[in-house]
């Protein structure tokens, strides 16, 4: 896993080294006014969207056809952040793009490929603030400018079997990290080998997304202060760090690493799914799998909840951070995209229709009131972490998700046993991603 994690961070390097420079030949966007004529227009939308998704996007595109009958998207699928990067910088660039999440938002906006639609949004007469939650709006936005609007998000809670909590006399799920691993070690069950049989939590950074503990949030930790990495001088890294190993070897390191090397990382979005099947009692993951939990028919009873917190002050909140949609700074038609990114993102009945057949969370105050979606009872815990105003996805930089990638290696390396002191490790650290966002 190191090594391929390695070969990505490369080749993302390399990437974002050829696509520094900067968009000049931006086109003005002029708003069409209200009820003003528009010949017919066809564009092509870049989505990373593939298969039933895809068709799923395909839907919407056709509901905004009938509301204005002279603009026709065409969907192209299966389409990466880098893919639009290539097609903005080599003058092929689509009408309009979605990306995958939040990670390249910073380079975007801090290259000029894509336009302040902050500013487009005031000319149209929209105060987006009033329509989109902050903790999801600040992850569209990169030092004050906001390039993309948020299409439906991510939001990471927990999971827990309510049977087993029951069984084990645990009343309410955990709130803090110290409480997390208090139940997690009360809900372990071992084989007369000595072996693990159920675990309470797996906490290791490669079991699922677990990997998200150590992202920011949980801890609540900053990535960046006055421009620097913060993970040598925020002392909540260091805390939550050690708090993590000290867990796993509290239970054992070699049993919890055998234990989900059993299970398998590719079970994770099939039926076998460890919490699914019952041989994990809490997990943290994202609000896509009480649709899993649905159409794998699990028998779990479970229950959702904002992941704990190193602060229990932090409690309710969480990581977030989902599909963007946005247009090029050199987008052949700018007025008719941004009728569709507008209608997309921002249209009620469009992100209800969205974002209850996708099963993701909504990203405006409207339809997280209105939506299907949002009324389903294991949903409203992630409704509510997208509306904590503490909910993040980590500062975004330029250098786009090579912070995140460097660091995952560090936590994977520390909680294998590598480098005796922490504190030292994580300035190394700092100063690495530093030198990555200086060249990003």
């Amino acid at each position: 896993m190191i090594r391929s994690r390695l070969a990505i961070l490369l080749v993302m390097a390399l990437v974002l080294l050829g696509c520094s420079a900067r968009i000049t030949n931006s086109k003005p966007i002029v708003p069409l006014r209200p009820g003003q004529t528009h010949a017919p227009t066809t564009l092509t939308m870049w989505s990373f969207h593939t298969g039933p998704e895809a068709k799923q996007v395909q839907n919407v595109l056709d509901r905004l056809h009938k509301a204005y009958p002279w603009l026709t998207v065409r969907l192209v699928q299966g389409k990466t952040d880098f893919d639009v990067l290539q097609g903005i910088y080599s003058g092929h660039p689509p009408d309009i793009a979605v990306l995958a999440g939040p990670a390249n938002v910073a380079k975007f906006c801090d290259t000029g490929g894509m336009p302040d639609l902050g500013t487009v949004a005031q000319k149209d007469g929209i105060d987006l603030a009033k329509i989109i939650p902050p903790a999801v709006l600040k992850t569209a936005s990169y030092k004050g400018k906001t390039c993309v609007l948020p299409w439906l998000t991510d939001a990471y809670g927990l999971y827990y079997n309510k049977t087993m909590f029951k069984k084990a006399g645990i009343s309410h799920p955990p709130r803090s990290l110290a409480e997390l691993e208090a139940d997690g070690k009360k809900l372990t069950t071992y084989n007369a080998d000595g072996s693990i049989k159920v675990a309470g939590f797996v906490p290791l950074s490669s079991f699922y997304h677990s990997g998200h503990l150590d992202q920011g949030p949980a801890f609540g930790a900053d990535w960046y202060k006055n421009g620097k990495s913060a993970m040598a001088t925020d002392p909540r890294w260091a805390e939550g760090l050690t708090w993590q190993r000290n867990y796993e070897r509290s239970v054992g390191y070699g049993k919890l690493q055998q234990f989900a090397g059993k299970i398998g990382q590719d079970s994770e979005y099939t039926p076998a799914n460890a919490f699914e099947t019952g041989q994990v009692a809490m997990i943290l993951d994202g609000e896509w799998r009480v649709g899993y939990l649905n159409s794998d028919k699990s028998k779990v009873d479970y229950g959702t909840a904002p992941f704990p917190t190193l602060d229990p002050a932090n409690y309710g909140s969480g990581q977030i951070g989902g599909t963007m949609i946005s247009m090029p700074s050199t987008a052949k038609d700018p007025a008719a995209s941004w009728v569709a990114v507008k209608y997309l993102a921002l249209n009620t009945g469009a992100l209800n229709q969205i974002a209850d057949t996708l099963q993701n969370v909504p990203t405006t105050y409207e339809s997280l009131k209105t939506s299907a979606y949002s009324k389903e009872p294991p949903n409203r815990a992630f409704v509510k972490i997208l509306e904590d105003p503490k909910s993040v996805w980590k500062q975004p930089v330029p250098a786009g998700q090579v912070d995140g990638d460097l660091q995952g290696l560090f936590v994977q390396q520390y909680e294998a046993g590598s480098g005796k002191n922490l504190k030292q490790g994580l300035a190394k650290l700092a100063k690495n991603i530093d030198s990555q966002v200086a060249v990003g």
